[in-house]
């Protein structure tokens, strides 16, 4: 099977009702998350698989998620209620703990599958309601498969932009080692979708999308756009009024539009960096610092005494896996196109509940204040002036509260402690701090061989650096004694936790939850059957495992594993813009960013970190650009070529 991305060229009315059908998608997803939770905290099994989900709407009806008024539709949203008043018999019992279950909604993929649409030239009708007029869209090109050969296609969005990804059966396939599909997988399965226009396949396998089954526009309100304009104009308020309630609510999402419009025209361009490097030759003034990110490392070995410079560049073992991250980025080749009217380069998008205006974060970094006196605060500073979020690690040489202040949107990294009062305590803080998001490190519950720093004999937490968020605990004052430092050596790491233990995150934190050091499909369908919001596909850039995968190597599989169920952001070995074009073609969201602004902290402080992200999202922007892109969405896998 062969896939492809294709922009769609909508109109206002069109580009309502298609995401009409995304919302609607959203919701009975959300309900469906909503469920196992419940399940679970009942000791009840909880449904393993699309293909289980599937068997048991069909055992209790129709099996229809899009025929709301069928028993199999009505049968998850009465699990849902039922959940949600026995939730409240609790609390009205006096048992505090019992917990609302929670919906969020999101935009949800919608797939049609050979039959239900239908593809002609540069135009695609995708399937409506039985009366409702046909939604024919345009495509911004043509499809590259032979329309025989097409099986599906999937109606998404990302940043706000509108595609439909083309599934073909070619005739011939080859697979390259290591890329063969899972044999586990049944076919005809989409395992990165439900929505509610879908029913379920034979014996429960597979779902399977009915025309028919379409009636959400009605309930969405998907009118015509003209005809509501015309009407809503004849109640437009005299000058001097209010206007009706239902006006407000028109004008508000009218400007809310606008609003939307006007970001992405107003998106930042930041190749203009290489013009203000020009303009200052002018007058004799150069940078600071090179442009050229990879040569950064070679100043900071000369700059910085030896156990700090090799802490920060150390790597697990023999430095394999390390070594393996980059060799992964250099055997892929950017495959430019020619005459794609790139204008400019969108690089804005969502992630983990946060807009990006590119798709750049600083990652977790402890201990940065062996590098620089500032450390923390003045990444988080030059972070906050670009308009990038910061993940502050719990291992931070300045406590969470005062990185809170000099930063602007900022993420916490848990290293989950033995203590589980102590984790509590740490959750609570970082929210009460401004914290959005959380990235949870599973690949470091003990630390890993690192001969860089055994043969220094150098671990700054012993010297009591990195263990600031620590000492400045309620939680761990309490228990540590006179010796903290020996008391934060027998919490640190908690080598027992199992995937049942992501509950307990759930109940403790409710906003957007990402786990960190995924190197595996099956840990990645872990992560989607816990609910979790976000996986990062990381080897901790060759810290923790010598001769461990190279991340930028698992990243397409696990990408193609979870599909659209979850966001996948990718670290480990991104030294340049170029990089991250790479790891945005094989499927990442957004990439974390390490190393790089490391060095740029140890050579100058905060201006040098905010050189480095310049420098990188400018090269980012350019290369994006002349590969044939105009935004981050056009890239896929058929942007890059992988040598032998």
């Amino acid at each position: 099977m062969r896939t492809a991305r294709v922009g769609l060229r909508v109109t206002p009315a069109q580009r309502e009702r298609c995401f009409g059908l995304l919302v609607a998608a959203g919701d009975v997803w959300a309900c469906v998350l909503d469920v196992n939770r419940w399940r679970r905290q009942r000791g009840l099994w909880a449904v393993a698989s699309y293909q289980a989900l599937c068997q048991e709407l069909s055992a209790a009806g129709p099996g229809t998620f899009g025929e709301l008024d069928t028993k199999g539709a009505r049968s998850v949203l009465r699990r849902y209620s039922d959940a949600w008043f026995a939730a409240a018999k609790r609390r009205k019992n006096g048992d505090a703990s019992a917990r609302f279950p929670r919906r969020k909604r999101r935009l949800m993929p919608v797939r049609y599958y050979h039959g239900t649409f239908t593809l002609e030239d540069r135009r695609i009708r995708l399937p409506v309601s039985r009366g409702c007029v046909p939604l024919w869209v345009r495509l911004d090109r043509e499809v590259p498969y032979p329309v025989e050969q097409v099986r599906s296609v999937t109606l998404l969005n990302e940043g706000g932009r509108l595609f439909v990804e083309v599934t073909a059966e070619v005739p011939v396939t080859t697979y390259a080692p290591g890329t063969e599909p899972d044999p586990d997988r049944v076919a005809g399965v989409d395992p990165g979708v439900i929505h509610p226009f879908a029913v379920a396949g034979p014996d429960g396998e597979g779902l399977v999308v009915s025309g028919r089954a379409i009636r959400a526009e009605s309930h969405l309100h998907l009118k015509d756009t003209k005809r509501r304009r015309r009407t809503m104009a004849v109640r437009a308020p005299k000058p001097g009024q209010v206007g009706s309630r239902r006006w407000r609510k028109f004008r508000a999402r009218q400007r809310k539009a606008g609003r939307h419009h006007h970001h992405q025209r107003s998106a930042r361009m930041y190749a203009d960096f290489q013009f203000e490097i020009y303009l200052g030759g002018l007058n004799d003034v150069l940078p600071s610092l090179p442009t050229d990110l990879t040569r950064l490392e070679a100043l900071a070995r000369e700059k910085l005494p030896r156990e700090a410079y090799d802490y920060v560049a150390g790597s697990a073992g023999t430095g394999d896996t390390a070594v393996a991250n980059r060799e992964a980025f250099r055997r892929r080749r950017i495959v430019p196109r020619m005459l794609r009217g790139v204008t400019g380069g969108d690089l804005t998008t969502q992630v983990l509940g946060t807009e990006l205006p590119a798709p750049v974060v600083l990652g977790p970094v402890g201990v940065l204040r062996i590098v620089h006196p500032e450390g923390e605060l003045a990444v988080a500073r030059a972070a906050r002036a670009l308009g990038l979020p910061m993940v502050l690690s719990t291992a931070a040489s300045h406590t969470l509260e005062e990185v809170a202040e000099a930063a602007g949107s900022r993420w916490y990294q848990l290293y989950w402690p033995g203590d589980r009062d102590l984790a509590v305590s740490f959750l609570e803080r970082a929210r009460a701090a401004g914290y959005t998001a959380l990235v949870v490190t599973l690949d470091t519950f003990t630390l890993a061989w690192r001969p860089g720093d055994l043969d220094n004999a150098y671990l700054p937490f012993l010297r009591g650096i990195g263990i600031q968020n620590y000492l400045a605990d309620p939680v761990f004052t309490a228990k540590a004694g006179d010796d903290p430092i020996l008391h934060w050596a027998g919490v640190f790491g908690n080598p027992g936790l199992t995937w049942e233990d992501l509950a307990f995150l759930r109940e403790h934190w409710d906003g957007p939850i990402a786990l960190k050091g995924v190197q595996a499909t099956d840990d990645a369908r872990h992560a989607v059957d816990a609910g979790m919001d976000g996986i990062v596909v990381s080897n901790h850039g060759g810290r923790q495992v010598d001769g461990a995968v190279a991340s930028l190597d698992a990243l397409p599989i696990i990408a193609h594993a979870v599909g659209d169920q979850i966001e996948v952001l990718f670290d480990s070995g991104v030294r340049t813009g170029a990089d991250v074009v790479k790891a945005l073609a094989l499927g990442a969201k957004a990439v974390l960013l390490g190393r790089p602004y490391v060095y740029g902290l140890a050579l100058d402080g905060e201006a040098g970190v905010r050189h480095v992200l310049r420098c990188l999202l400018a090269e980012l922007e350019l290369t994006l650009r002349l590969s044939g892109h105009d935004a981050i969405a056009a890239l896929s896998s058929d942007s890059l070529h992988e040598q032998a």
